[in-house]
C-alpha cells in the first residue's frame, strides 16, 4: 500500500503562512509579549509578602478565610524557596493565555450554543486539540513565533482553549426554558435575552470552564518552559537537564501552589448556591425547574424573609413581595428583568409600615401591577391576637394604604374558624376567579389548618378536600397556578405546607403537586 504523505502536506500548509504572513505573526508576537511584560511587571513590582497578602484576600473572597490563609502560606513558601520571580512569570504567562482563551472561547461557545451546525463543526476540532500530545503543539508555535514567550503562550492557549468553549456552550444550553420563554413572551430581543437571562444563568458553568482553562494552562507551563518562557516551567526543565531532583521538586511545589490559588479564584462565579439554614429562620428564595421535581435555587433573599409572592409588571420586570422580620411587616422589591430577579438585584424597594396592627402584618399576595400601582392582599394580627385579612395598595413605591377585608374574614368565620385566617392565593379556573385561603379551626393548633376556596363574587367560601398520597390531614399556606406540565399539557400546580402535627410519614413541610387538566 503506498505511503500517505500526510506529513508533507502539513509541512506545505505551514510553510506557506511562515513565508508569506510573517508580518502577521510578528504583530501577534508583539501584542502577546507586551501583555506578558505588563502583567509580569505588575506582579513583580510589590514586595513579595505584600502581593501574597493581596492574592490571599482575593482567594478568601469566594472560598472563605481558610482558603485565604492557605494561599498566603503557599506564597510565603514560594518566596522562601527563592522562586518568587519565576512564579510570577509563570502566573503572568497563564493569565495572558487565559485572557486570550476567554476572548476566543466564550463567543465561540455562545455561537455553538445557538447553532447546531457550528456546534457540530467545532466539536471534532476541540476533540483534536484535547487529544493531540501537548509537545506537538510546540512545533507550529516555534515555527510561527520562534523561541520565547509568544510561542509558550500560543501553545498554552491552544491546549487550554477547548474547555472554555465546551463549558460556555453547555452552560447556555442548560439554561431552563422557562426563563427564556418568559423573556421572549415579554418582547425581549434575542440579544437582551442572551445578555440579561442566558449568560447570567450560565455563569456558574462558564466560570467552571474558566477554572479548567487555568488548570490546563498551569499543566502546560513545564512544556512551555522548553521553548524559553522561563518561570517555574523553565526551572523544572533546568532541573531535568542537571538531574537535580531537589530543585525540580521545589519548582513543582511552586506550580502546585499557583494551581491551588489561581484555580480557587477562577471559580468565584460558581460558588455554591446552597443556603445555610442553620440559623433556624425562614428564607425566601427564587428557584427554577424543568420538570417540577428537581429545583435549582437561584438566589436567597436572606434570613427572616418568608411567604413570597411574585407578579410581572407588564414591561419585562417583576414585583416581589414577602413577609420580613424583625418587626413582621410586608416588603416589596422591583426587579427590572428576569435575570435581575434570579440574581436578587432590585432597582426599587419599599418596606411597608404597619398601620392595622402593632404586632404583625404579612403573607402578601400580589393581585395586580398597573404601572406604578401595586395591589395586594395580606393579613394583620388583629388585637395582637388573631390573624385577619387586609387589602393594600402601593403607589410609586412610596405611598402605602392598607385596610381590613372584613368580607373575606366573614366567609371563613361562617365555617367556625376560631383561629387564624392567613395566607391566600388567587387563581382563575375556567374564567371563574377563586381565592385559596388557609383557616385555622382551633387557635394555636397547627393540626387544625384547612384550605378553603373563596368566591369573591358571591362572598362565599367552601372547604377544599385536599388529599395527598400519604393521607395527611392539615394544609396551610396554599398557592396555585395554571402551568404547562413537562409533557406540554395544561396543568394545575398547587403548593401547600403540611404541618407535622397532621402529616403522613415523609410528607411534612412544603409540598408541590400538579394535576393535568
Amino acid at each position: 500500500m503506498p505511503r500517505l504523505r500526510l506529513g508533507d502536506w502539513v509541512d506545505s500548509g505551514v510553510n506557506w503562512p511562515v513565508a508569506h504572513m510573517s508580518w502577521v505573526f510578528d504583530a501577534i508576537r508583539a501584542v502577546v509579549e507586551g501583555m506578558y511584560d505588563a502583567i509580569d511587571g505588575v506582579l513583580t513590582a510589590p514586595a513579595p509578602l505584600l502581593l501574597a497578602g493581596i492574592l490571599a484576600v482575593l482567594a478568601r473572597w469566594p472560598r472563605g478565610v481558610g482558603a485565604g490563609v492557605l494561599a498566603f502560606a503557599g506564597f510565603a513558601l514560594v518566596d522562601s524557596l527563592d522562586l518568587w520571580d519565576r512564579a510570577m512569570s509563570t502566573l503572568a504567562l497563564v493569565l495572558v493565555a487565559t485572557l486570550i482563551a476567554l476572548v476566543v472561547s466564550v463567543p465561540l461557545g455562545i455561537w455553538a450554543a445557538r447553532s447546531k451546525a457550528v456546534s457540530a463543526t467545532v466539536r471534532p476540532v476541540l476533540d483534536l486539540l484535547q487529544t493531540m500530545p501537548s509537545m506537538v503543539l510546540l512545533i507550529p508555535a516555534i515555527l510561527f513565533f520562534g523561541l520565547g514567550t509568544a510561542a509558550g503562550v500560543t501553545a498554552t492557549l491552544i491546549f487550554a482553549l477547548a474547555p472554555g468553549v465546551r463549558m460556555t456552550e453547555l452552560g447556555i444550553r442548560q439554561v431552563d426554558a422557562e426563563p427564556v420563554e418568559a423573556a421572549e413572551a415579554f418582547g425581549t430581543t434575542p440579544r437582551d435575552t442572551l445578555l440579561r437571562v442566558q449568560l447570567p444563568l450560565a455563569l456558574p458553568t462558564i466560570m467552571a470552564g474558566v477554572n479548567q482553562v487555568i488548570m490546563l494552562g498551569l499543566s502546560m507551563v513545564v512544556i512551555a518552559g522548553m521553548v524559553g518562557t522561563g518561570g517555574l516551567g523553565g526551572a523544572v526543565n533546568e532541573a531535568i537537564g542537571r538531574l537535580d531532583i531537589g530543585f525540580g521538586f521545589e519548582a513543582g511545589v511552586g506550580i502546585v501552589v499557583l494551581a491551588l490559588v489561581a484555580g480557587g479564584m477562577g471559580v468565584f462565579g460558581s460558588a455554591s448556591d446552597s443556603t445555610d439554614l442553620a440559623d433556624d429562620r425562614f428564607h425566601t428564595a427564587v428557584a427554577t425547574s424543568t420538570d417540577l421535581r428537581v429545583w435549582t435555587r437561584r438566589h436567597d433573599f436572606g434570613a427572616g424573609t418568608s411567604q413570597p409572592s411574585l407578579h410581572p409588571d407588564g414591561t419585562g420586570g417583576w414585583v416581589l413581595a414577602y413577609e420580613k422580620d424583625p418587626a413582621n411587616h410586608i416588603a416589596l422589591r422591583h426587579c427590572p428583568d428576569l435575570a435581575a430577579l434570579l440574581a436578587g438585584r432590585s432597582d426599587r424597594a419599599f418596606d411597608a409600615p404597619r398601620t392595622l396592627s402593632g404586632c404583625a402584618e404579612g403573607t402578601p399576595d400580589l393581585t395586580a401591577v398597573r404601572g406604578d400601582t401595586v395591589e395586594l392582599t395580606g393579613h394583620y394580627r388583629a388585637g395582637c391576637a388573631t390573624d385577619r385579612q387586609l387589602r393594600a395598595t402601593l403607589w410609586d413605591f412610596t405611598h402605602w394604604q392598607a385596610r381590613p377585608d372584613h368580607r373575606l374574614d366573614q366567609a371563613l368565620l361562617a365555617w367556625g374558624t376560631a383561629g387564624n385566617i392567613g395566607d391566600r392565593s388567587r387563581i382563575a379556573l375556567m374564567g371563574r376567579p377563586l381565592v385559596l385561603i388557609e383557616g385555622q379551626c382551633l387557635r394555636n393548633d397547627f393540626g387544625s389548618w384547612s384550605t378553603y376556596a373563596y368566591d369573591p363574587v358571591s362572598g362565599r367560601a367552601d372547604r377544599v378536600g385536599l388529599r395527598t398520597p400519604g393521607g395527611s390531614g392539615a394544609f396551610a399556606n396554599p398557592s396555585a397556578a395554571l402551568i404547562t406540565d413537562p409533557d406540554g399539557r395544561p396543568a394545575l400546580l398547587v403548593s401547600v405546607f403540611i404541618p407535622k402535627e397532621e402529616s403522613a410519614p415523609g410528607e411534612s413541610g412544603e409540598r408541590v403537586y400538579w394535576r393535568e387538566l
